[in-house]
């Protein structure tokens, strides 16, 4: 479909620009064209309350806008109606209302009388943007005490769950997946049952077409969904502490830390957490198949790290990935956790 300001025809469709958008109408004649609802300009705001199909002349239609005709190619001609049932379409229409900017609007009414079905350009730009808008979800959750592990999909992850060697191990692995269920769903509109997953030697979980990163500590477990690379790690901040006295910190933070790290001048727990974290989610986010921290210079990637106190418990968690500046924390809704607070780092 092309768009020239030529002479207008009876049954023509004709649009104006007006800003960014587009208004449509059926030309009748220079006294009659026909609109659902009047242009969004200043003066028609009080006709535009309640929106209808109703009948103006030509120049209460263009606004002293440049009016565009439709020039349909020849496939689209042969799906057009004639003229004449064009016109009696519209004039059937008129005091019609239902208006809807997305769904149902001036450009929808047009290309129904023409071709008989509903169409808009501008929704299918909209659309397209959305699609591709940046996505980076990241969803926290707690495990409840009185999980019940039922089947998973696909075979791989159930097996995988099965051979975990502790009870904790298994409730934080199953948990976690129906965390991504839920998070696919959600943020991107995606049954589990349609992908395709592969567990990668690597020890990561990958599939074809989505991206996400799995990670689970200490009775918690987190997730992070994305229309590009992401990476994940979430640690309870209370046992991981237990592992490390303040000397073992001082020396991993030293073990892990690559040639380019700054070293504070005194190493707190916090310190080596927020490193640690950071570049696990780095390593998921990556194409790495091994983690080797001291490789990884954490200022070289973007990141975001945060703390939440859940039920009196803290927890760290960093996330890396290319649309990170757009990403949203979500907690679960269906965990009995109360989040009595959340802290960027």
């Amino acid at each position: 479909m092309k768009w020239e300001p030529t002479l207008c025809k009876p049954g023509d469709m004709i649009r104006i620009r007006i800003g960014s958008v587009y208004h449509y109408g059926i030309f009748v004649s220079d006294d009659e064209v026909i609109q659902f609802g009047y242009p969004p300009q200043p003066q028609f705001k009080e006709k535009n309350i309640n929106i209808s199909v109703c009948a103006v002349d030509i120049d209460t239609f263009s606004c002293g806008q440049i009016v565009e005709t439709a020039v349909p190619d020849r496939k689209e001609k042969k799906q057009s109606f004639p003229p004449k049932k064009v016109i009696e379409l519209a004039r059937a229409s008129l005091g019609k209302t239902g208006y809807n900017i997305i769904h149902n609007n001036c450009e929808h009414f047009a290309y129904e009388c023409v071709f008989g079905e509903k169409k808009s350009t501008q929704e299918e730009e909209l659309r397209k943007k959305w699609r591709k808008r940046p996505i980076f979800d990241i969803y926290i959750a707690q495990i409840p005490q009185d999980i019940i592990i039922d089947d998973v999909y696909p075979p791989e992850r159930a097996e995988y769950i099965s051979n975990a060697g502790l009870d904790k191990v298994r409730h934080e692995r199953y948990y976690v997946w129906k965390l991504l269920e839920y998070a696919l769903n959600r943020s991107l509109s995606v049954n589990m049952e349609d992908i395709k997953f592969k567990h990668e030697k690597s020890g990561k979980w990958s599939a074809c077409g989505v991206n996400f990163s799995l990670s689970h500590s200490g009775g918690f477990v987190a997730c992070a969904v994305s229309n590009n690379e992401v990476g994940i790690d979430i640690e309870n901040e209370e046992e991981f502490l237990k592992k490390f006295d303040d000397k073992k910190i001082k020396a991993m933070y030293e073990r892990c830390a690559s040639k380019k790290e700054e070293f504070p001048s005194l190493i707190t727990p916090l310190d080596f957490m927020l490193m640690w974290t950071k570049k696990e989610s780095i390593f998921k986010a990556s194409s790495l198949k091994k983690f080797l921290p001291s490789k990884i210079y954490t200022n070289s990637y973007k990141t975001i790290s945060f703390r939440a106190d859940v039920d009196g418990v803290p927890i760290i968690a960093s996330a890396c990935g290319k649309a990170i500046n757009c990403a949203r924390i979500y907690f679960y809704e269906n965990s009995s956790a109360h989040i009595h607070s959340v802290q960027m780092l």
